[in-house]
């Protein structure tokens, strides 16, 4: 109808592409003037849609089920408030043209207001499928379109405006820009149409501002990102810049989403915050530096824990990989669940990475020098090498991290070796019973995670070790942070209260060699053997290292003839044969005619509880083994 009235040739630009299909009722009326008489053609009416459908093919929009009315003029026309529905929801329709605007300069008006998904908000919007996934839900959103009135020829500037709280939609986005569906985030975007060079400011709550002018084919992006912050009022440069504070950024889930591409747009990053989370460990206070250069991303990180530089190829990259150097890095113990959001990295993803590390910690445990060199390979990341040295303790490991069935799966074969493990074990975070004792040992498991995510309670494999002379000290079990698979600490405290004359401070021993059986949070032994000049002890049972507690029997076979050189010693000549004598009358009391004294670890690892059950009579068969010679003192 309009197009067959003046309106058409008033009009013809905001009518192209625009059809309307479906029943309505239609009042039209038309004054023309008659014969030679002047006079203007004045002409109105009012359209009544029901259940029209509505395309803008000029905007590739499309809404169904049309209700509502449509009033036009010889001015203009204007649909009010139409009942519309975009892709099954239920929206508002404001349409306003010429003379029905309610600003005067403006030529068209247009709105839509509903509670939308993102794929209806940017109908029409070209290349931005692939993030509609990212935004989850639906919101109360407002679009706004305004055309200025121009002279004949002049192109008309567009303005789109977009509003929203956001609430009921989620931004699945790694932090500082992830949002559950509950919360509100207002937002607020406004650009120019077309798309091409344009200006478009956005502000995302109090937590960032936005200022770009985007692509065209004379110009690359221009953008400046501000967290926390003011944007100055001029266009930004060329490239990308990030600045500002945040609560929680997520690093590693920003590299796995591969932001930043391989193009040549210059990026700078400078960003603070108060945590930094990477691979589900959290630093806290760090600087965040990133810059793009020729071939490659230059990362700087400087905040608690944490201070130095990766450098991540973008040419050659299969090859040259991440170089990284590090003054120190302080690896956190990790959560006890992941954190939210943290999205995993794939193996077959990870380029080769070289690392070396001043001084690392990882949890309670202090490594010092590191080196660290991985491979991508068939089934995902070969750990070539992981070497540590300090004055505590060496460490070589080789291991690999896998995808299978869909799930994460890492290996190790670790090997370590210490002078003294009282020193390893305080090295390693833990409040250590021994004294001495040269030390070699081997860990080889897989668990499900990543390589960081490593810990006993999660491995599935086996530790074997071999420890030299040392002593066990009577120290309080409570005291510090345990190494919970033996206590050791409780076989001094209870001998000394069976044999309270011999072994009241601490417990001598020649040898320590064993082997424990991983499995997902509990140790199992069979194999133990403490030997000592003054007894030979065997544990067999389980350690919890989930529960922290101990289901073992310890099974003590003194070694009467070698106590009593030791003994002696004491005391030279007559007085040490007393002595001597004395000696082997406590031990025969102690053990009342029994070759043996089998006692039950039981208990958590901060109170355990050491029972006597029984004193053998004889010993079973693979435990009997002869007795060295005395030696005679002269």
């Amino acid at each position: 109808l309009i197009r067959q009235s003046p309106l058409q040739e008033k009009f013809a630009d905001e009518l192209v592409g625009l059809d309307v299909d479906g029943p309505a009722d239609v009042d039209f009326a038309m004054q023309l003037p008659l014969g030679t008489t002047p006079g203007v053609v004045h002409l109105g009416g009012e359209v009544r849609l029901r259940n029209a459908d509505l395309t803008d093919l000029k905007w590739g929009l499309h809404y169904q089920q049309a209700h509502g009315k449509v009033r036009f003029s010889e001015a203009g026309f204007s649909a009010d408030a139409l009942n519309v529905r975009v892709a099954g929801d239920i929206a508002e329709l404001n349409l306003a043209v010429g003379n029905f605007t309610s600003d005067a300069t403006e030529q068209v008006e247009a709105s839509l207001r509903g509670v939308l998904p993102i794929a209806s908000v940017f109908q029409g919007f070209q290349g931005l499928e692939a993030l509609y996934p990212r935004f989850p839900g639906k919101a109360n959103w407002e679009l706004a379109l305004a055309m200025a009135k121009v002279r004949a020829g002049e192109v008309a500037p567009k303005r789109l405006s977009l509003r929203s709280d956001l609430r009921g939609m989620a931004l699945d986005l790694p932090a500082p820009l992830r949002k559950d569906a509950d919360t509100s985030l207002p937002l607020e975007v406004h650009l120019g149409l077309p798309l091409a060079g344009t200006e478009l400011t956005l502000q995302l709550g109090q937590l960032a501002r936005l200022r770009a002018v985007l692509a065209s084919a004379h110009q690359p992006l221009a953008a400046h990102l501000a967290f926390g912050g003011d944007l100055a009022d001029i266009a930004p440069p060329p490239g990308l810049k990030v600045t500002g504070s945040v609560a929680v950024a997520d690093l590693g889930a920003w590299a796995g989403l591969g932001v930043g591409g391989d193009g040549g747009l210059p990026v700078t990053v400078a960003v603070h915050a108060e945590q930094l989370d990477v691979l589900g460990r959290s630093f806290a206070n760090t600087d965040i530096g990133l810059q793009r250069e020729a071939d490659l991303w230059r990362l700087k990180l400087l905040g608690n824990g944490i201070d130095g530089e990766l450098e991540i190829a973008t040419g050659n990259a299969d090859r040259r990989g991440i170089t990284g150097q590090f003054k120190q890095l302080h690896w956190p113990e990790a959560e006890a669940a992941a954190a939210p959001g943290t999205q995993a990295m794939m193996p077959g993803e990870v380029p080769p990475l070289h690392a070396w590390i001043g001084d690392l910690r990882l949890g309670h445990a202090n490594f010092g020098e590191t080196r660290i060199e991985t491979r991508p390979d068939a089934g995902g990341m070969r750990i070539e090498e992981f070497t540590t040295q300090s004055s505590a303790l060496s460490l070589r490991a080789t291991g690999s991290w896998s995808l299978v069935a869909g799930v994460e799966q890492s290996a190790l074969d670790l090997n370590f070796s210490a002078e003294d493990l009282g020193k390893m074990l305080n090295a390693l975070g833990y409040a250590s019973p021994i004294e001495g004792g040269q030390t070699v040992a081997r860990l080889q498991g897989q668990w499900s995670g990543s390589p960081a995510q490593f810990g006993l309670d999660r491995v599935i494999g086996s530790l074997h070790g071999e420890v030299g002379e040392g002593r066990i000290l009577d120290v309080d079990p409570g005291a510090g942070r345990l190494f919970g698979l033996v206590n050791l600490a409780a076989i001094p405290r209870r001998l000394s209260l069976d044999f309270k004359d011999l072994f009241q401070s601490g417990f001598a021993f020649d040898t320590i060699n064993g082997q424990f059986a991983l499995h997902l949070g509990d140790a199992s032994t069979e194999d133990l053997i403490i030997r000592a000049p003054s007894a030979r002890i065997v544990i067999r049972g389980r350690a919890g290292i989930t529960t922290r507690d101990y289901d073992q029997q310890m099974l003590v076979v003194p070694r009467v003839r070698s106590m009593l050189p030791l003994v002696g010693a004491v005391a030279a000549g007559p007085v040490g044969v007393v002595v001597g004598v004395l000696a082997k009358d406590m031990f025969k009391k102690a053990l009342d005619g029994a070759v043996a004294v089998r006692y039950h670890i039981g208990g958590s690892w901060d109170k355990p509880e050491v029972i006597l059950l029984a004193k053998e009579k004889q010993l079973p068969a693979e435990l009997v083994e002869p007795e060295p010679a005395a030696v005679e003192r002269r």
